[in-house]
């Protein structure tokens, strides 16, 4: 399950919004707040309307974000084939979060004049964000990125809500009065949360009357409702390579993928970083978050200077100061011996590397390499015997 999924729309056809700096100032507030490393953040762009189903049935998302274009008459602009804008109608919208609305408890709808259609679906939907006029892509920018710092902190939707439009205010904005939040009858969106509970209910977004008695008896003297737990920190590969070894990249992914998603654990690359993003500072996030360290190890790989500065050494000085497991992978023969390579133990044999293996041979290696990366992650999981 998605905790949010990001959708993004920009149509070739009209005018572009910066899409991109919205994404990265979302993965920022994250990032930077008390739960928001245990929140997953998933992206789809170019998003043509054929492709809505496929996205909430693939992610499962708690809540569903758009970003782009709306019209005068309440319709949400999507991409047809050729990347030309399409209007989403009301109805056809409504009808598809009827029937995919088990895991979604919130959608945001960053565009103009979104306020009609956040209206058409808050029938099915607890709590739906919308805009009621045409808002400029800086005050969209600003007001998503301090919703998801609200919710990151472990506030409510209504009070994360609340923070995003005083936000724009206190920057002098003149859109703060754009953003409406609606919510289905009966659904107060102060007892809206996006940190869960351990053991959360199937509904994980919003807290059951179960939940809400569970957590009054657990209030201080106050009477005040406990603050909910946040999920266990979230596991995730960091792996480095050049550029010039992609295919091997590649390869290792075929294998370690499916055993990484069986266990819940994210892997990244550095083909994660999104256009407009400073790459620089999305290599030292994903440094700073990973849980073990792989080094896809040739002679391109150590003569890159790029990755020397900003991937190897900073790799080491985390394996030095932390702990963090490296795990190198010896891809074709080099001179690993003559780098502070030699002193950690590789996960092949680096006299036979990879690349030196026969087909059948090199599966094999790679099956075991995966198994070996998989259980180094495991090692280090929260209460982990």
């Amino acid at each position: 399950m998605t905790d949010i999924l990001f959708l993004a729309a920009s149509p070739r056809d009209m005018n572009r919004v910066d899409l991109g700096r919205e994404v990265q100032a979302i993965k920022t507030s994250l990032e930077g707040a008390h739960y928001g490393r245990s929140l997953s953040l998933e992206q789809e762009w170019a998003v043509e309307a054929g492709e809505l189903q496929k996205y909430l049935l693939k992610h499962g998302p708690r809540i569903v974000h758009f970003s782009g274009h709306g019209t005068g008459a309440g319709e949400i602009i999507l991409e047809d084939q050729s990347g030309a804008g399409k209007p989403l109608s009301q109805p056809a919208l409504r009808g598809l979060f009827a029937i995919l609305k088990d895991n979604i408890s919130c959608v945001v709808l960053n565009a103009c004049f979104s306020a009609h259609q956040a209206e058409a679906i808050v029938g099915e939907i607890d709590c739906v964000i919308g805009m009621s006029g045409e808002i400029k892509d800086s005050a969209a920018i600003s007001f998503a990125a301090a919703l998801y710092q609200g919710l990151a902190y472990g506030r409510s939707v209504k009070t994360a809500f609340d923070l995003a439009r005083n936000h724009l205010a206190l920057q002098g904005l003149p859109d703060q009065d754009l953003p409406v939040l609606i919510c289905r009858p009966g659904v107060d969106p102060a007892k809206v949360f996006l940190p869960p509970k351990k053991n959360e209910s199937p509904h994980p977004l919003v807290r059951n009357e179960a939940s809400l008695l569970e957590n009054a008896q657990n209030a201080g003297p106050s009477g005040s409702m406990a603050r909910l737990e946040p999920r266990g920190s979230r596991l995730e590969i960091f792996i480095s390579y050049s550029h010039a070894d992609k295919e091997w990249l590649r390869r290792l992914h075929a294998y370690l993928k499916p055993l990484a998603e069986a266990d819940g654990i994210s892997i990244w690359d550095d083909t994660e970083i999104l256009p407009s993003s400073v790459w620089r500072n999305e290599i030292e996030q994903a440094i700073r978050r990973a849980t073990v360290a792989v080094l896809l190890v040739t002679q391109e790989f150590l003569a890159s200077e790029e990755i020397r500065k900003y991937e190897f050494e900073p790799l080491l000085q985390a394996a030095e100061s932390s702990g963090l497991p490296l795990l190198w992978i010896a891809v074709s023969p080099c001179t690993y011996k003559q780098t502070p390579l030699s002193k950690y133990q590789a996960a092949n044999e680096p006299e036979n590397p990879l690349a030196s293996l026969g087909a059948a041979a090199r599966k094999g290696q790679l099956v075991g390499i995966s198994e070996k990366i998989i259980a180094a992650v495991r090692s280090r999981r929260p209460n982990s015997s």
